[in-house]
């Protein structure tokens, strides 16, 4: 059984569903969390985005930015976003989007999908959709 879990604190964006698609329902959907983090690998630091001081720490060169989605599967339940299980964070480096973070979430998507009695091929495929198009803005923002 999926868990209903409160709506996250934060900014978040929603990748809606919109259309019946090879047996995805209608009304699911991505709720998605941006946040970012200032590391610094040599002294193990690290300020959230939450942070009243991650501002200042941005603009110091001693270390860099990172860029992650924390992502969950949700559904209207008449008005109100009911989200179903959280499908992990993923991380975005100089390289790319961690393949780590990305196998854990497809399978976390797949598991939820057969779970909420849907098809895990259209939930992955639009999933897919939602962070190749997350990782473009990544790189372009970061040229």
């Amino acid at each position: 059984m999926l868990s209903v879990l409160g709506p996250p604190p934060g900014s978040s964006n929603d990748e809606t569903v919109t259309e019946q698609r090879n047996g995805l329902q209608t009304g699911m959907f991505f709720h998605i969390e941006e946040r970012q983090a200032w590391l610094r690998s040599h002294t193990h630091t690290i300020v959230f985005d939450r942070d009243p001081d991650f501002a200042r720490f941005a603009r110091d060169p001693t270390g860099r930015i990172k860029r992650m989605l924390r992502i969950w599967l949700a559904e209207y339940r008449g008005t109100k976003r009911h989200l179903l299980v959280y499908l992990g964070t993923v991380t975005f480096c100089a390289m790319g989007p961690s393949p780590g973070d990305l196998r854990r979430i497809f399978r976390f998507a797949s598991k939820a999908a057969v779970e909420a009695g849907q098809a895990p091929g259209p939930l992955r495929e639009r999933l897919s959709e939602i962070v190749r198009r997350y990782a473009g803005e990544a790189y372009t923002k970061a040229k």
